[in-house]
């Protein structure tokens, strides 16, 4: 996808990879058509945009996945937070 996107041909990326013409236009014809897209100019806007939304995702969950211990899922908010002295 990344390739196609940079505006190599099918042969080009092809070359690239040591695919056959015939693999590589199977798959921009598969891609195609689960985009629900007609040509590459709306493949790679359709692609870019779901990547953008993908990002904002992340972004928007990170803080709530940064505040979970990686190892159990326990909350670190409890470890975190000083102890208030009586």
């Amino acid at each position: 996808m990344v390739l196609i996107a940079k505006s190599q041909t099918e042969r080009e990326v092809a070359a690239e990879l040591g695919l056959s013409y015939h693999t590589i236009h199977q798959h921009v014809r598969t891609i195609y058509k689960k985009l629900g897209v007609s040509n590459r100019v709306e493949m790679v806007s359709k692609f870019l945009g779901e990547q953008k939304a993908l990002n904002r995702t992340v972004e928007l969950l990170m803080p709530i996945a940064m505040s979970y211990c990686p190892g159990c899922g326990c909350h670190l908010a409890a470890v975190t937070t000083p102890a208030r002295a009586s």
